[in-house]
């Protein structure tokens, strides 16, 4: 999944919960699998991931810290993305943050497209 790189400006405010740096992608997808080991540190790597709410910014965790990697209720958590929902993910690599991936449905991506394409307006031409 690649996704889009997004702008500081593309992203709400209400959606970045306490993450204050600038990288920020987009992936239109129904649904994301997370890894059995999201939420523990590997080699100075890390990958948390949260439900968010798009309406409103309110946020849950998606795995649960109790549970070891290897407990099968955690390997490979195929999520089905609710509709006014996103599955962030939070990552850091060797110590740094990467920023934040918003997973979305297709029909919730729009208040993260930029419209690039200037306006078509009556010229007046007669």
């Amino acid at each position: 999944m690649n996704g889009r790189k997004l702008l500081t400006r593309d992203v709400p405010k209400h959606l970045r919960g306490d993450y204050t740096g600038r990288k920020f992608r987009a992936v239109v997808t129904n649904e994301v699998t997370i890894p059995s080991d999201a939420g523990t540190w590997d080699g100075g790597t890390c990958s948390k991931f949260s439900l968010v709410q798009l309406a409103d910014g309110q946020a849950r965790d998606m795995v649960s810290a109790r549970r070891a990697p290897w407990d099968p209720a955690r390997r490979n958590l195929k999520v089905e993305i609710p509709a006014g929902c996103a599955v962030v993910e939070r990552a850091w690599f060797q110590g740094h943050e990467c920023g934040l991936t918003f997973y979305l449905r297709a029909e919730d991506a729009a208040p993260f497209r930029r419209d690039t394409t200037p306006a078509i307006t009556d010229g007046g031409a007669s």
